[in-house]
């Protein structure tokens, strides 16, 4: 009976990699709630949700996720922190088992990882534990003298317990903070070690840290520094906006690059850059590590409905009497609000395209980005399609520019040299226009805004070439 299955469920497929491979590293990391860390070599990953919600399973992980909640909770001793800790990390880790002095990220533990062991450790003990714990402290025996010493237990003991890290903040060789402009020409350089140095030059970084958007001393970004060396950066791009008669303050999260070698650093740099309540954050372009860790910090996604509308699709709209279109600056300037003169304002001499349809009583405003669309061919990877396409930042009157959608489409892409024009098909009033639906990722999180309510101006798809 030891080698029977503690339960057995019915799914509809098991996930398979591009070449048709079961991947039994993809199904164990979701039956075990963990990251799935090859989810985007899958062909059909939404076979994984069906895995995490299966009733049959689901009501086995609470099981086994109850059972080692009480193991900690009940945990009085020093020794028995640690065996309650082992199980937990291993289980995150989707590990057999882990001994009390294994490096974790040695053995397996990322960014994402350490967010989700640090909200369990929240969860059923009631202790913040915050991340740079993770990295600092890498072992089980450190971990579990770190909460030992918060926890109620006998102050002898956990003195004699703590590390060197624990009393004495100078041992940790990292150090995470807000950036100074003492930091600039250090953080490009880290960012053009990250990042293709022909695609963006240090004169773009710079962009980064101009402050052109903020009303007071610029916010920089958050920064990792092992003694002089910056080894992290994540920028942080703000701007005070007014959104439906509401005074907001947006940050875009952007360029976020770790050095290899420091893991786990990454997410002590994003949960000290997304501290405040007060703030809308966003990401537009994510990866899937920083997807993510983002997600696990209560980010969601904009669930922003983008097609591509190729010339001609909206013919149609051809076939009525169309509105006068202008992308000559001072034309644009001469007719926009006092709210929509600040906006062009902020974003004029970057690589965009600013248009105006219709008249000085009713106009539409846009901002498009020209953008590349790069992919492997699905057979010989070696080749790659590529697509130059204009992708509409903001919009000021979406039901004007579904009236004079071809028009305005076609003038994007002579402007810009494209093929495509994409937009978020949920923002046009009515029958949404057909398209191609594209991919995307961006996230969000907000006390005071709904993803309709965002756009993608004042961000890093103005700032630089991605």
């Amino acid at each position: 009976s030891a080698l029977l299955p503690a339960r057995i469920a019915d799914v509809s497929a098991l996930p398979k990699t591009h070449s048709g491979k079961l991947s039994e590293t993809a199904a164990r990391d979701a039956l075990n709630g963990v990251a799935v860390r090859n989810r985007d070599a899958l062909q059909n990953p939404e076979s994984l949700d069906e895995i995490v919600n299966h009733p049959a399973l689901s009501e086995a992980e609470a099981g086994a996720e109850a059972e080692l909640g009480e193991e900690l909770q009940a945990a009085r001793s020093l020794e028995e922190i640690e065996q309650a800790l082992a199980t937990l990390c291993a289980r995150s880790l989707a590990l057999p088992s882990i001994q009390l002095t294994d490096n974790l990220h040695r053995v397996g533990a990322d960014s994402l990882s350490a967010v989700d062991i640090a909200m369990q450790i929240e969860d059923q003990l009631g202790i913040t534990l915050p991340l740079p714990v993770l990295f600092s402290a890498p072992s089980i025996k450190e971990l579990a003298a770190y909460i030992f010493i918060l926890s109620d237990f006998d102050e002898e003991t956990a003195e004699q317990a703590a590390p060197a890290w624990a009393s004495d903040p100078e041992a940790q060789n990292v150090e995470i903070r807000r950036a100074v402009r003492a930091d600039i020409e250090k953080i490009i350089d880290h960012l053009r070690e990250g990042f293709d140095p022909d695609l963006i030059s240090r004169e773009v970084w710079a962009r980064l840290f101009d402050g052109r958007w903020s009303e007071t001393e610029p916010e920089l970004g958050f920064v990792a520094v092992d003694g002089v060396e910056v080894i992290g950066f994540l920028a942080t791009i703000n701007a005070q906006r007014r959104i439906d008669g509401r005074d907001v303050k947006i940050c875009n999260l952007s360029s976020w690059y770790v050095r290899s070698g420091y893991r786990g650093i990454g997410s002590a740099l994003i949960a000290a850059a997304t501290s405040s309540p007060n703030v809308t954050y966003t990401s537009l372009t994510p990866m899937d590590l920083t997807r993510r860790v983002l997600l696990a910090m209560g980010f969601q996604y904009q669930k922003n409905e983008r097609r591509a509308f190729p010339a001609l699709f909206q013919f149609p709209t051809l076939l009525r009497a169309g509105e006068p279109i202008t992308t000559e600056p001072d034309e644009i300037r001469a007719m926009l609000n006092v709210e929509h003169a600040k906006i062009f304002d902020d974003h004029a001499g970057f690589d965009c395209t600013q248009l105006v349809s219709g008249t000085a009583e009713r106009y539409c405003y846009i901002i498009a980005k020209r953008r590349r669309y790069q992919r492997p061919l699905p057979v010989i990877h070696a080749l790659r399609i590529e697509v130059m396409y204009s992708q509409i930042l903001y919009c000021s009157d979406w039901s004007l520019l579904a009236e004079n959608f071809e028009r305005i489409k076609l003038a994007l892409m002579r402007a810009q040299t494209t093929r495509l024009v994409t937009a978020d098909a949920r923002r046009f009033p009515g029958k949404r226009p057909f398209g191609f639906r594209v991919r995307d990722h961006a996230l969000f999180r907000s006390a005071d805004l709904t993803s309709d309510q965002l756009d993608e101006i004042y961000s890093e798809l103005v700032l630089l070439p991605v």
